[in-house]
């Protein structure tokens, strides 16, 4: 372990690569056939989960491919919280486009101007971030500027769902953006140094390979045409998904474990 617990080490590193490396196969696994289609004669194309399910699945790998390494690289708070600002951005901009493309009837319309006003107050924290970071010399930012983040997240999330729920809509396709979004809010707005805002950064990617699990095998059984049965490729995504979720899980469980070990030297200092 490095005398200063806030620099990644190498375990930390292996685990960020290791990520982004084995969520590129589930990428590439995602682009080929995964079931065989009950009905003769149609395009492979619509027989691969990265056609059956692109509006879950395509954030989702984004995400997991570039955000381990970012989340290693970046050696000042400023760096992370601008790199948790820009990927709430991405998730909100990204998924208020999918509800608008896919659920335009009311309670649609609604999460549309939610993420949507997320998305805008997303970019106004990471230029803030940007323009903090650029001065000189770089000055710090309060943990409350994700309070406005936070708070939208969280009413998003306590609403009731008899109320948002209009004409019958199901609330679990809009409700892992908003997670997301509180999760990077509530760990900017805790931590207190690098240490702790790689802790919700992995815990962030955490959540997202957990739906990136549940997306593909949604993907598989419920996407596009009726599926007659997976191919290996289908399985072989469906894998790695895991694969990626475990290593998401045990990078974050180291992150905790050199916390506790850190509590005690800040104390003595």
């Amino acid at each position: 372990m490095p005398a200063d617990p806030a620099v990644p080490d190498a375990l930390e590193v292996r685990f960020a690569y290791a990520t982004a490396v084995v969520a590129s196969f589930a990428w590439i696994a995602a682009t080929m056939p995964g079931v065989h289609l009950a009905q003769a004669g149609l395009s492979e194309d619509l027989a691969t989960p990265m056609h059956r399910g692109a509006p879950l699945v395509v954030p989702a790998l984004l995400l997991l491919v570039g955000m381990p390494v970012a989340t290693v690289l970046a050696r000042d708070p400023l760096g992370l919280r601008g790199l948790l600002s820009w990927a709430s951005a991405f998730v909100a901009g990204y998924a208020a486009a999918a509800f608008a493309t896919c659920r335009p009837r009311s309670f649609g319309w609604a999460v549309v101007g939610a993420l949507g006003l997320l998305a805008v107050v997303s970019v106004r924290d990471a230029l803030r971030a940007g323009r903090a970071a650029s001065a000189s010399p770089p000055r710090e930012l309060p943990p409350r500027t994700a309070d406005l983040r936070l708070a939208l997240a969280l009413l998003a999330l306590l609403t009731p769902a008899g109320v948002l729920a209009a004409g019958g809509e199901e609330r679990a396709s809009w409700i892992v953006p908003f997670l997301f979004l509180a999760l990077a809010a509530a760990g900017e707005r805790r931590a207190r140094g690098l240490l702790g805002l790689r802790r919700a950064a992995t815990a962030a990617l955490v959540l997202v390979a957990a739906h990136l699990v549940v997306a593909l095998r949604y993907a598989l059984e419920d996407g596009g045409p009726a599926p007659a049965g997976w191919t290996p490729w289908g399985a072989a995504a469906l894998v790695l998904s895991g694969l990626v979720l475990v290593l998401a899980v045990a990078w974050t469980a180291v992150l905790l474990v050199r916390g506790r070990g850190a509590r005690p030297a800040e104390a003595a200092s």
